[in-house]
């Protein structure tokens, strides 16, 4: 039987994203960045983005890029996660899709394994939040960055095998160290008839210490898999190309 508090709640977070995109499609659609008409991001603030960048991330032993830094897309990662905006999600599905396509190209033989597409891997949505916000957000940003890659010429899929094996806390109310405590040995992966030959990226939207990208790329490591790269679409970078 639905939770009638959680129903009300889900609908009211919904129902000021539907306000917020109807009021933008009768007055002019406005900017999340700057308040611009005309579209949910400008041009001007998506140049501002830049392009994408490789993150230093001491966890991980292997290539991490962004598309950009939180800073600049935090307006609208928080407009789609908790304003139901999904006029958001073309904008973040490209990101996302030039994150990947730049971490590919450092990957040599692993990208021309014949017919072998390549694999993105969205880290998982903790289920209570997916079903408070109504989408696994992560999970259609990955489908949208496979569907855009296939239609370039990169055959890719979507490969959600990446589950939690326990309860996690939410990440965004919890410390550095906390968050590595609240997720160390949390995801195991869904068996597979064998792991792909072809090229695996781990995805994800935001980046912030780089717990939840390193416990994904240690479940699918235990699970036989080879884990080439992450990609995201912003990082909380603390420098230039560094996450300390």
């Amino acid at each position: 039987m639905p939770d009638p508090v959680q129903i009300l709640r889900l609908g009211s977070r919904w129902l000021a994203g539907a306000v917020d995109d109807a009021a933008g499609l009768l007055l002019d659609r406005r900017c999340v960045g700057c308040g611009e008409p005309h579209a949910s991001l400008c041009r001007s603030c998506r140049r501002a983005w830049g392009q994408p960048f490789v993150v230093r991330v001491p966890s991980l032993d292997l290539p991490v890029v962004a598309a950009t830094t939180y800073a600049r897309a935090a307006p609208a990662v928080i407009g789609l996660k908790e304003r139901g905006r999904l006029g958001l999600l073309p904008v973040l599905g490209e990101a996302l899709t030039l994150a990947v396509a730049s971490a590919t190209q450092g990957l040599g033989p692993r990208s021309l394994v014949p017919r072998e597409p390549l694999r993105v891997v969205p880290v998982p949505t903790v289920a209570a939040r997916a079903r408070d916000r109504g989408l696994d957000h992560t999970a259609a940003l990955a489908r949208r960055a496979a569907r855009r890659l296939t239609t370039t010429g990169q055959p890719t899929q979507v490969a959600a095998v990446v589950r939690h094996a326990r309860r996690v806390s939410d990440q965004s109310a919890l410390g550095r160290r906390d968050r590595w405590r609240n997720l160390s040995g949390s995801l195991v992966v869904a068996p597979v008839d064998r792991p792909p030959a072809g090229p695996v990226i781990v995805v994800d939207d935001v980046l912030t210490t780089g717990a939840t990208a390193a416990e994904a790329v240690r479940a699918l490591t235990a699970a036989g898999w080879r884990v080439d790269a992450v990609a995201v679409v912003a990082a909380a970078v603390s420098g230039p190309r560094s996450l300390g």
